[in-house]
């Protein structure tokens, strides 16, 4: 992201506090401080309009989605030693393939 568009991200987060259509996360974090993260269950839209004061259901449909789309990010992320494996084959594959046209590689591949 840009410096630009992060800079319009916090106005027009601050300016949804202001009209009061936003909460901030440190306002929904401080709604549930007896969470334990071993044990978490999953919280819902209910959960957040309950315990988070001034919360709109928008706005929670909008964090609980987010948080998914994190968790299923992080979840693709972990990779196994044959996913490694695999990889590492198909760079040294590539690497012989630049090696064999030499000619045309840069001077900073290995012969």
């Amino acid at each position: 992201e840009t410096l630009w568009s992060q800079g319009y991200e916090i106005y027009r987060r601050w300016q949804g506090r202001v009209k009061r259509t936003r909460v901030s996360l440190n306002a929904i974090l401080q709604a549930f401080p007896e969470m334990d993260h071993d044990s978490l269950r999953p919280i819902t839209v209910p959960d957040l309009e309950t315990k988070v004061q001034g919360i709109r259901t928008q706005q929670a449909l909008r964090l609980l989605g987010q948080c998914y789309d994190d968790k299923q990010e992080k979840t693709e992320e972990e990779a196994d030693i044959e996913d490694v494996e695999d990889k590492c084959k198909s760079i040294d594959n590539w690497w012989k393939k630049v090696a064999q046209h030499r000619s045309f590689a840069p001077k900073w591949v290995p012969k």
